[in-house]
């Protein structure tokens, strides 16, 4: 819901603010009232209006010197685009002097005074009917850093302010006689495409440009001097030698408004769209070529060509506009991830390391009522003590896998080029009584790459997938597949190792949760205990290193598969 001017100057005078900070542009093209409100002293005010209606004479003049005297055949016309951001900074209160200056500019076409005020008229409407519908409908933002802030000032100031424009003046400047050897549809034409040419050149340099405050480095600089001489060059060969029906050569800009728009967002965009309109104008004037008539077919391809120049720039340097801002977004999270997760890391070592000390006295103490009351406690006080010893050791235990977890995240991994084989080598040395008790055979499948990473770390990991798939194994013989495949669906060309095992298998539903830290699926004593935190640990090791790890299970009792992916480091 929009305020009116009335509110607006209500919330002013009350003293509350409407931004934070003291913004020439603020959000969402709320720019109504900062020069002429409620408050305004009357000089100002009068200033203010004979300042505006100045501008857009002054503007008029030049549009129509511009087209030597005919404005139905200016190629844009400039004071439409000068009203659009006079309306956004002043609001509605500078209409009558647009009105004016419209009106002014007119009588000396000449018009009559009728035909000047009807075509004043429709000037005014123009831009203010523009206005109102892009905030209405589309949330305009004055920057138009937004794709939909492109498509708001294109589709309603320019076509259908300028169509509104176009049906009040060429129905009175027809009306009087003024062109009527000429076709209706096509002084119609020409008058709207100047109004949307207008409005897509002039408005959006005078937007972009008051709202910029930028703060640039010296490459900056380097890198749109070589832009505006670049541009500069092909305004001068577009727009000098080639005759104006020879519409080819003149799409030479195109490929450098895109760069200045891909480069430097929507200010690269007004760079291009000023040059372009500077160096039209004065060749135009100091040359002579290309001066038209509301007849001429050069004329419609030159309006067409701006047209079409200054929607693809303008929407270009939106979507790279809001690219950028995306971007700027995603860094923002992922560093307040990362500072979350420092900070989790850190509390969880300091929560751990605090509370063992207390541990160590409960454990101490229990010890201590045992050995000197130990005549005096029957059974039943004994069995309860020894379980309080048995309740500390395994909280002692549990505590030091999240000390050891913690760590995981606080310690930088020291990588190097390592041979998968001899860290598996090394994993079923150690584990190999374990491995001779349980009648398991672990296979590696062809030769596994080289890769680098942490070669203590991925030992941990393969020690921990090799000692799970011991210890949930319910077959008299096992065998533990090693290898590694580049057509895993989830990740098709990327190298994905994996562990195989025969074992009891996991059921479809905790295929995610199994890597949660503490999470068992089995009672505590279970399969030998443990717990719950190896696959955690593994599964951190994994992400540090940059990749990821996950399991497939057909079901219960059909075995699992563990794959992961460890990226050159």
């Amino acid at each position: 819901m929009h305020k009116s001017d009335a509110q607006q100057d209500r919330e002013l005078s009350a003293g509350r603010p409407r931004a934070a900070g003291r913004q020439l542009f603020l959000q969402k093209g709320d720019l109504r009232n900062l020069c002429l409100r409620k408050g305004t002293a009357l000089p100002q005010k009068i200033i203010t209006l004979l300042l505006v209606t100045a501008i857009y004479y002054i503007s008029a003049q030049a549009a129509i010197i511009w087209a030597r005297g005919i404005p139905q055949a200016a190629m844009l016309w400039l004071p439409i685009g000068f009203a659009l951001p006079a309306l956004l900074l002043c609001g509605n209160r500078v209409a009558p002097a647009i009105f004016m200056g419209s009106f002014l500019a007119n009588l000396g076409v000449p018009h009559s005074v009728p035909v000047a005020a009807c075509i004043g008229l429709g000037n005014t409407a123009a831009p203010v009917f523009g206005i109102w519908a892009m905030r209405r409908f589309l949330d305009f933002n004055n920057d138009i850093n937004r794709p939909k802030d492109v498509m708001a000032l294109i589709f309603f100031p320019a076509l259908l302010g300028g169509a509104i424009d176009t049906v009040i003046g060429v129905a009175s400047v027809y009306l009087e006689g003024f062109h009527r050897h000429v076709a209706l549809v096509r002084i119609a034409w020409h008058w709207w495409m100047g109004d949307v040419n207008g409005t897509l050149f002039v408005a959006p340099i005078m937007l972009v440009m008051l709202n910029r405050k930028l703060s640039v480095s010296k490459t900056f600089w380097r890198e749109a001097a070589s832009l505006i001489i670049g541009l500069v060059i092909v305004c001068v060969l577009i727009f000098g030698p080639l005759p104006p029906e020879e519409m080819s050569g003149k799409f030479l800009i195109f490929p450098l408004m895109i760069l200045a728009a891909y480069r430097f967002g929507q200010a690269g965009t007004i760079i291009t769209l000023l040059i372009t309109l500077v160096s039209a104008t004065v060749w135009r004037i100091t040359t002579g070529l290309g001066i038209y008539d509301v007849s001429s077919e050069a004329l419609t391809l030159s309006q067409i060509y701006l047209a079409t120049l200054a929607m693809t720039g303008l929407f270009l340097g939106a979507a790279v506009a809001e690219r950028r801002k995306l971007e700027q977004q995603l860094r923002q999270y992922t560093q307040a991830l990362e500072r979350s997760n420092r900070e989790l890391d850190d509390f969880t070592y300091i929560v751990s390391h605090d509370l063992k000390e207390p541990l160590r006295g409960l454990k101490r103490f229990s010890q201590f009522l045992l050995e000197d009351y130990h005549d005096k406690l029957d059974d039943d006080g004994k069995s309860k003590l020894d379980t309080i010893s048995t309740l500390v050791v395994r909280l002692e235990t549990l505590l030091d896998t999240l000390l050891y977890y913690s760590r995981l995240g606080r310690v930088e991994t020291a990588v190097s080029a390592v041979r998968l084989e001899d860290i598996i080598k090394n994993v079923t040395d150690m584990l190999a009584i374990s491995l001779k008790e349980k009648n398991t055979v672990v296979e590696i499948m062809g030769h596994l790459p080289v890769v680098r990473c942490n070669p203590v770390r991925i030992q941990e990991v393969f020690q921990n997938l090799i000692g799970n798939a011991l210890k949930y194994n319910d077959k008299p013989e096992n065998r533990i597949e090693i290898g590694f495949m580049t057509d895993h669906p989830k990740v098709p060309g990327e190298t994905v190792f994996y562990v195989r095992d025969q074992g009891i298998g996991i059921a479809e539903k905790h295929l995610h949760a199994i890597f949660n830290i503490f999470k068992r699926l089995h009672a505590q004593n279970a399969y030998g205990g443990g717990t719950g935190s190896g696959l955690a640990i593994v599964k951190k090791i994994i992400r540090q290193h940059g990749g990821d790890i996950w399991a497939e299970s057909p079901g219960e009792g059909q075995g699992t598969t563990f794959y992961f992916t460890i990226p050159q480091i």
